[in-house]
């Protein structure tokens, strides 16, 4: 699958384990926007964009269903992320 990764913003505020949004674009024709990138302790991982369905319960939009896709996509984001922070280069594309 052919994977772009677009770094929109990046953040390192202390109290928020958010540390960027992209969008992803598989194979240039569905595009997933405010994909999170979360830090927990040394771990990076993907949130899916989400909405708020009731007192504090929330639902992902969308979501990978295999758990190798979802580690394609979120190895693709960290990749780009790391990019963006030494080369400030906001694309990547994972063929």
């Amino acid at each position: 699958m052919n994977l772009k990764v677009e770094i929109r913003s990046t953040q390192n505020i202390p109290s928020s384990p958010v540390r960027a949004y992209a969008d992803i674009t598989l194979n240039e024709v569905f595009v997933v926007r405010d994909v999170k990138l979360i830090q927990l302790g040394n771990k990076l991982f993907i949130g899916m964009p989400s909405k708020d369905i009731s007192n504090e319960k929330w639902r992902d939009m969308c979501h990978p269903t295999e758990a190798d896709f979802r580690e394609e996509m979120q190895a693709a984001y960290i990749e780009a992320y790391n990019d963006y922070l030494l080369n400030k280069v906001p694309n990547l594309i994972i063929s």
